[in-house]
């Protein structure tokens, strides 16, 4: 099979970033040798919210410069899943495991804080992300107008894709049934932008 200039061109693209990283900070790059499994599906996940979210950004008709802040907070919305076990998970039926899974969103924030370079808005996002419409969210039971835009479509694409693509103690969940679920849970969410959402998803080809 021959390699399409396309593919070419995306692959110099990704070792130029690559060089950058190597340039700008080494033991970092380091750090990407290490992946195990757990962190293999986290930068998965991720990606994925980075790209469901920027696609709803662009059917809201965000300009590049909105579009740009809202990938850099959703590819970092996960941030602080790296400072907690990987053995706990939203769903235990410990309380305590929950309580310390629920805490990867402050711990985001922290992680992410020192960064000059980070926009606010991705700080912001990886510590309500998990906020909700009604108030029925953590950490702080925030609702409505009180949650930034950018963190009511990452919470949407970040629902979607952990049953999509579930960790290791979730059941693998159709996209039909997902959307289903969600649209049982208009509550949760910005109702506009979660009949955009599943308008989207659901003409998309997975």
């Amino acid at each position: 099979r021959n390699v399409s200039q396309d593919t070419l061109l995306k692959l110099y693209k990704h070792i130029s970033l690559l060089i950058g990283l190597i340039r700008s900070d080494f033991n970092m790059a380091g750090k990407l040798l290490f992946f195990d499994v757990s962190d293999m599906y986290l930068y998965i996940h991720c990606t994925n919210v980075c790209l469901m979210s920027m696609m709803h950004g662009h059917i809201m008709s965000m300009d590049d410069n909105s579009l740009l802040n809202l990938g850099i907070s959703a590819i970092l919305h996960d941030a602080g899943r790296v400072a907690i076990d990987d053995d706990v998970y939203e769903n235990s039926t410990d309380d305590y495991d929950r309580e310390i899974y629920r805490s990867h969103v402050l711990k985001g924030k922290e992680l992410l804080e020192p960064y000059k370079d980070i926009p606010m808005v991705a700080k912001t996002v990886a510590l309500t992300h998990h906020e909700r419409e009604d108030g029925s969210g953590y950490l702080y039971g925030i609702k409505g107008d009180k949650i930034h835009q950018f963190a009511k479509i990452v919470a949407l694409s970040d629902y979607f894709e952990s049953k999509r693509v579930p960790g290791y103690k979730q059941p693998v969940t159709k996209r039909t049934q997902i959307l289903e679920q969600m649209a049982k849970q208009i509550h949760l969410y910005d109702s506009a932008m979660l009949k955009d959402f599943i308008r989207f998803v659901s003409a998309l080809t997975l």
